[in-house]
């Protein structure tokens, strides 16, 4: 064991008894010597005092000669304890006073004055010398009481040292209980019990400690607990980091699976599509190719160019839905939101769809089921489309069976169901999921047997959403289908502050109108840059007996007004050096008032409004239909015969 290993207190003890022993040890050997050195000055002075005055006496005794009464003072003056032995002796050295009587009488041998501790003191006076004093001393009894004396001494010292070494104890044990607490403290903190405290309390240096650790205490509880909170929350924000990529990866997969699926409908849309443009572009240009040939009858020539109009109107339709279906997914498709009867059209529906049955041999009927409102309030163009795209569907996919068209309106819900119920193919569960994606039909069988690009019934849902309502189907194979088109009555729309609504379909719905026959005076002014188009338009125009005028842009329209008489101008929108909405611009701000009808490809309402705007008194979009330029020819021309020409719709509305 050595020092470094002893305990605090024990050191601090080891230290005190140390010290003490140093200065017990130094004050010991100071007190000691200074008293040696004063008891022998002592000693020497007494010795000096007790030979001076037995020698007086002496000197008074010998002159005297009275001897007797000085041994009374030898004899007490040996009492002293340093003194062992006194002789006086006359002149001839004749012991005549002794402490012991024997040598009373003898002479007195001066040789152990020097061995024997004597020492001698003459004696004289006036007349000369007497005698002389011998005194013998004995420092044995005063050695033992100086020894004695540093027995006691050093013994007191000892059991003094001692009781400051258990003093030190003591005070090192009540030091060390203290910085033990601390200690103990410390090691408690260690083991994790952050609440463990010193509890010292008072103003000294080690309460002042205490306190201070407890504080360092409490301030590193507070960071640890703050060090735990941060790890906990970085701990949760790593495991709800690994959540959100794990959540995302499987989010990416999906996506990453759709987006394959995607892809393949899409190639497996464009492979239908192509087929469906194709299919009725052979037949035009087949039977185009046909007409050409001047031999055949009339019958083949009605036959080719029935197949080329209906080619023409199915790759329209085509069309139409492909930008449809672009427009919603563009977010870009704009609703006329118009109040009107419902019978106004669902009536010409079921006209339009009866010849389409009967020629596939399907038994075809419609029905009101209960009392219907006046009034709904809906785009009456996108109900007939969806109406129309249904109804066809069912026809196409039943065959030598029924198809019904039943109509209802729920007063609860103010809503209308059209109903329509078909006898036909039918549908499995698998295939019902699917009928409503883009690009995809029942199956691959459907596709071929039955063709179709798979847009209409996802253009249908669509558009009916956007009216506020939905469609719902039920199917089972063999059997047939039922689809559920629910309209709401009152749909709650925000409507814009367009005033006109599209003119190339309301003219559609006069184009049973027949104006064949229709002859008509006046001038009109083709404004169209692409030539087969100025040529079929001149056609249509002159076959009525007005005078035609061509003009391939703006510039060119604006000069011939300038330089000729018009009563109508057919204005492309679309052209180039200058646009046909700037020459109608140009022409008004000139004052001319010639009526102006714009045709256009451009069939969004922003553009219509474009050209309203501009001055416009009317817009049709292309492909226009000829009975449609026929109604704008009859009422802006005159007429050689006048006939009872069906107003066009209104396109102006609120």
């Amino acid at each position: 064991m050595t020092f470094n290993t002893l305990s605090l207190k024990y050191r601090i003890a080891a230290v005190i008894f140390v010290l003490e022993a140093v200065m017990m040890i130094m004050v010991l050997s100071l007190t000691f010597s200074s008293a040696n050195n004063f008891v022998q000055e002592q000693v020497k002075e007494t010795e000096a005092t007790i030979i001076g005055l037995i020698s007086n006496l002496s000197r008074a005794a010998f002159i005297i000669n009275e001897y007797d009464d000085l041994q009374p003072y030898v004899e007490q003056a040996i009492q002293a304890p340093h003194i062992e032995k006194i002789m006086i002796m006359d002149h001839d050295n004749i012991i005549l006073i002794s402490g012991d009587s024997q040598d009373i009488g003898n002479i007195y041998d001066e040789k152990n004055v020097s061995t024997n501790g004597w020492k001698e003191q003459r004696i004289s006076n006036a007349t000369g010398y007497l005698g002389k004093i011998a005194i013998k001393y004995s420092h044995e009894q005063l050695q033992e009481a100086t020894g004695h004396s540093f027995y006691i001494g050093t013994t007191a010292a000892i059991i003094g040292m001692t009781i400051i070494a258990f003093i030190g104890i003591i005070t090192g044990n009540l030091l060390t209980r203290r910085l033990h607490c601390v200690a103990d403290t410390a090691k408690t903190m260690s083991a994790g019990d952050l609440d463990a405290r010193t509890q010292l309390t008072g103003s000294d240096e080690i309460a002042e400690l205490g306190q201070a650790f407890d504080d360092m205490a409490e301030k590193l509880k507070q960071q640890i607990h703050s060090l735990t909170q941060r790890e906990q929350e970085l701990h949760n924000s790593r495991e709800e980091l690994e959540q959100r990529v794990r959540e995302r990866t499987l989010e990416l997969a999906t996506a990453s699976e759709e987006a394959i699926k995607a892809n393949q409908a899409k190639s497996a849309f464009l492979a239908t599509i192509s087929h469906e443009i194709r299919t009725p572009m052979t037949a035009i240009i087949g039977f185009a190719e046909l007409l050409e040939d001047k031999s055949i009858n009339d019958e083949d020539h009605k036959q080719a160019t029935d197949a080329i109009l209906t080619s023409g109107k199915h790759l329209l339709q085509l069309i139409t839905d492909v930008l449809d279906i672009a427009k919603i997914e563009a977010d870009k498709l704009e609703l006329d939101i118009q109040t009107i009867s419902p019978a106004d059209v669902i009536d010409p529906i079921a006209k339009i769809v009866q010849p389409i049955a009967d020629k596939n041999h399907v038994v075809f009927t419609h029905e009101y089921r209960t009392v219907m409102p006046e009034l709904i309030n809906t785009d009456a163009i996108r109900l007939r489309q969806v109406l129309l795209n249904l109804l066809n569907n069912a026809i196409k996919f039943t065959e030598n069976g029924k198809v019904e068209l039943i109509v209802s309106h729920h007063k609860v819900s103010n809503i209308i169901c059209l109903d329509i119920i078909d006898t036909g193919i039918g549908m499995s569960k698998e295939q019902l999921g699917r009928i409503f994606n883009k690009f995809e039909q029942a199956d691959s069988s459907t596709t071929r047997k039955f063709g179709g690009t798979g847009l209409g019934l996802s253009l249908s849902r669509e558009l009916v959403q956007l009216l506020g309502g939905d469609i719902a189907a039920t199917s089972t194979p063999g059997v047939g289908s039922h689809f559920t088109i629910k309209i709401p009555c009152n749909t709650r729309m925000e409507q814009t502050n367009t005033k006109w609504s599209n003119l190339s379909i309301s003219t559609q719905l006069n184009e049973s109108q027949n104006l064949e026959g229709l002859r008509l005076e006046g001038h009109v002014l083709i404004v169209e840059d692409t030539e087969i188009l100025r040529i079929m338009t001149s056609k249509t125009v002159s076959a009525t007996g007005a005078t035609v005028s061509y003009a391939t842009n703006g510039i060119e329209a604006i000069k011939k007004v300038q330089e000729e008489q018009f009563d109508l101008i057919l204005m492309d929108m679309q052209m180039p050096v200058m646009d046909g909405v700037t020459a109608v611009e140009k022409l008004r701000a000139m004052d001319i008032e010639i009526p102006i009808v714009m045709l256009t490809a451009n069939v969004l309402k922003t553009d219509q409004l474009r050209c309203l705007e501009a001055g416009c008194d009317n817009f049709l979009a292309k492909p226009v239909k000829r009975s449609a330029i026929h109604s704008i020819l009859a009422k802006h021309l005159r007429q050689e015969h006048p006939v009872e020409v069906l107003e066009i719709e209104d396109i102006c509305v609120e």
